[in-house]
């Protein structure tokens, strides 16, 4: 896969390497960090399925249009999701977890998905509160508001706004969810010329994750 060679990896800008290592660090509430480096299978997905109740309560099995990619499975098995066909995977974030490069208008955005295990006892908004604290607490990022949103599965989410107090020409949005004791804080970043547009490409792949 192209990207995740050594050579390309040393050509990779050392601030982005930086950067994502200490936001990392600041969201790091759990016991464990799940280290996932990319290994995409080879199926291309178009919808993803999700599951509905009816009237009735009987469970349905419906498709939902979701975008087509590829799928990605992490190597604990405990979150899925669809990547671009043009997403390359870049230098390890934090705890080596796994970072994509993705071409966008005006530059390159990246994607970096922090796992953490919080022992089962928080909630979305605790978890968003958290993350707001320690972002606002660290030296990298300032957060700027929050937005409730929806995974394409039906999982509510919460979307937390960030720009960078370092001066780095970056916007910042963490994607957050919580599924029983695993935690999700997605990192998207993106070129500040044109971010509006590159959120919006990003937005069906990032909330096509979902936890196995």
């Amino acid at each position: 896969m192209a990207g995740t060679g050594g050579g390309n990896q040393k050509q990779q800008s050392i601030t982005i390497v930086a950067v994502l290592v200490g936001l990392g660090a600041i969201l790091t509430v759990g016991a464990l960090v799940i280290h996932s480096h990319d290994e995409r299978t080879k199926d291309t997905v178009a919808a993803v399925p999700t599951t509905a109740t009816t009237a009735l309560g009987a469970s349905t099995t419906t498709t939902t249009p979701g975008p087509a990619g590829v799928a990605y499975v992490d190597p604990n098995k405990i979150y899925r999701m669809t990547l671009g066909s043009d997403w390359t995977e870049g230098p390890p974030g934090a705890f080596s977890s796994v970072t994509w490069a993705v071409p966008v208008a005006g530059g390159t955005a990246r994607v970096n998905p922090l796992l953490t295990r919080g022992g089962g006892t928080d909630s979305l908004p605790q978890f968003v509160q958290s993350t707001v604290t320690r972002l606002d607490n660290g030296p990298l990022y300032r957060t700027t508001g929050t937005e409730p949103t929806t995974m394409v599965d039906g999982t509510p989410a919460t979307i937390v706004h960030y720009t960078s107090s370092t001066g780095d020409l970056l916007v910042g949005r963490a994607l957050i969810v919580v599924k029983g004791e695993w935690g999700m804080a997605m990192l998207i970043q993106c070129p500040p010329d044109g971010a509006d547009a590159c959120f919006a490409a990003l937005d069906p792949f990032v909330k096509s994750m979902t936890f196995t």
